[in-house]
């Protein structure tokens, strides 16, 4: 399942790049849209490459770990690990507000690209606006599945309490 998500990961950005390139100039009533999708996918790719690169470099540092459970961090692997995070929530953010400049370039003009097709070539239009929705979807979903998980760990731990209790 994790391998599926990861392909979508790769292919949505790679499809963002790609179409928003052969589009670059076909879009008359907003030029900036397939910029947002080239930008967009050209970031969110660069974002997935640290967080693998980070997540191949913690599993070699757990493999190193001594026989006390700690693992043996030299400076430069903290500082590593380190400007990894620091970069990473700084490409977060950027994300985050290229998103929401991508909504106003795609939602601003909706009604101008649905009363005349020819303003804007449909398959980049539509494509931008499709990764919005999903974007928004995956957010949804991943926002509903941390509430799963908190209420779950409270009702376990409730549970855990209250036998506790009936024991003592």
């Amino acid at each position: 399942m994790i391998t599926v998500f990861m392909i979508v990961f790769i292919l949505v950005p790679l499809a963002c790049i790609a179409i928003g390139g052969v589009g670059i100039k076909e879009c008359k009533v907003e030029q900036m849209i397939p910029i947002w999708l080239i930008v967009f996918g050209s970031a969110f790719i660069i974002f997935l490459i640290i967080c693998i690169a980070v997540q191949i470099t913690t599993r070699k540092k757990l493999r190193k770990m001594d026989d006390h459970g700690t693992a043996e961090l030299r400076a430069s692997e903290q500082s590593l690990s380190v400007a990894a995070v620091v970069v990473l929530v700084i490409l977060l953010l950027f994300l985050l507000a290229w998103f929401i400049v991508g909504n106003v370039y795609v939602f601003e003009n909706w009604q101008t690209v649905d009363s005349d097709p020819k303003s804007c070539n449909e398959l980049v239009y539509y494509f931008a606006f499709a990764v919005i929705v999903m974007v928004y979807v995956v957010a949804l979903v991943t926002c509903c599945l941390c509430c799963m998980i908190v209420c779950t760990t409270a009702v376990v731990a409730v549970e855990e309490r209250q036998q506790t209790q009936k024991k003592g």
